[in-house]
């Protein structure tokens, strides 16, 4: 797994040099590409994170990998709102002044069009944003220099089948080609029936561009308005994360994270088209009351479906959500945003017919959810149990 995650991290970092030293609409497309490479991070540490546990702790000491990763988000989102405030701080004293570094987007109706500055100068990052970028790229180079040198290979060996990535490549190059192959290992009843649920709750996430922007043409707030409004629904979401552990020791992943995030989210998607445009500052009471818990208990929901596959099909089990994401939201991203451009002629509250929509998709995926509480795996998770349905499988056999 390090081979991967060193090389993501690396093709990041060159990434981020890469827009700050030539920053330009040819390189932004590059990046994108390189973001292909790097996105396999994410799918890589899921599975590393199985490596470094044992059973027990994995599924059900301290709420498992839940807690595990409710620990870990605890962290992230310290350092995170660190860095956020200093980033908007930079700005914020670049409009006033005080630093001698100008805020660019402030900046920007200087130019002959919104995005781009006059070509005989160079589109390049003056003031505070380069000097975020700088600090950025600099950080991710440490980054990957750590993961290079430092960071140790987690996969024990009886799990390693192929001594490098180019002759995995090439034994492997026909399985490659097929990735929907590895959504066999969903291979239960239970475990299909909550990748159901999961998958609409893919295609509501490939409508985020949509909604938002349906509420955001609807109460046109600025950026440190929506910056403020962040921090709110950001402290609630925090408070409950930190809770998440003693949530799920007392009532179960299924209970104490897939059901109420699903209530929250359609709570918050009900409230959020019921604002008229002319009230837009109650987004400051209905973000922090159900948008930012919503979100946090969201986070932890593919949790449940890791307790019930072994340890060795964990990186089976992330590339294949990973690749059923992305693949429904290439196609479910463009009726989105036709909702989105159709709607904008409508009065309210249908003017945010996106979030209609997924409103509707929420409330059909609680109904889903409540059909399996019957089942609710949490006994046999706390039994040591839980992956003896997986076992009996003829997958597993």
């Amino acid at each position: 797994r390090k081979k991967l995650l060193a090389l993501g991290a690396v093709t990041q970092s060159i990434s981020a040099w890469l827009l700050v030293l030539w920053p330009s609409v040819p390189i932004l497309v590059l990046t994108r590409c390189l973001s292909i490479v790097g996105d396999l991070r994410g799918t890589i540490q899921n599975a590393m994170l199985r490596d470094l546990f044992t059973p027990a702790q994995w599924e059900r000491q301290g709420a498992g990998i839940t807690g595990i990763k409710s620990r870990l988000a605890v962290i992230w989102a310290l350092t995170s709102a660190g860095s956020i405030a200093f980033g908007m701080g930079a700005l914020k004293f670049g409009d006033l002044g005080w630093t001698g570094l100008p805020n660019e987007f402030s900046a920007a109706d200087q130019c002959p069009e919104q995005r781009y500055c006059d070509q005989e100068e160079g589109w390049h990052i003056h003031g505070a944003l380069r000097l975020l970028m700088l600090m950025g790229a600099i950080a991710l180079t440490v980054e990957a220099l750590v993961m290079i040198f430092i960071f140790p290979e987690t996969l024990r060996p009886e799990f390693r089948t192929e001594k490098s990535i180019l002759s995995c490549f090439r034994q492997r190059f026909c399985e490659i080609l097929k990735p929907w192959n590895n959504l066999r290992v969903f291979a239960t009843t239970q475990l299909r029936e909550l990748l159901q649920i999961r998958f609409i709750h893919y295609v509501i996430g490939s409508g985020g561009n949509a909604i938002f922007m349906s509420w955001y043409r609807r109460n046109q707030l600025d950026t440190f308005e929506m910056v403020g409004m962040g921090v709110c629904g950001g402290t609630t979401g925090f408070l409950v994360t930190c809770l998440v552990v003693k949530i799920v020791d007392r009532f179960g992943d299924l209970r104490g994270v897939w059901v109420p995030s699903n209530v929250l989210a359609v709570l918050y998607g009900l409230s959020t088209a019921l604002t008229p445009s002319s009230l837009p500052y109650l987004a400051f009471l209905f973000f922090p009351m159900f948008g930012g818990p919503s979100t946090a208990l969201a986070g932890f929901t593919p949790d449940l479906l890791a307790k019930l596959m072994p340890p060795d099909v964990q990186g089976t089990f992330q590339t294949s959500k990973e690749f059923l994401y992305h693949l429904q939201r290439a196609v479910l991203v463009w009726p989105w945003l036709g909702l989105y451009v159709s709607s904008e002629s409508f009065p309210e509250p249908f003017d945010a017919l996106a979030i209609w929509v997924a409103m509707a998709l929420g409330i059909f995926t609680l109904w889903l959810t409540l059909r399996q509480l019957p089942k609710d795996p949490r006994a046999r998770i706390e039994q040591g149990m839980a992956l003896e349905p997986f076992w009996s499988t003829e997958y597993a056999r």
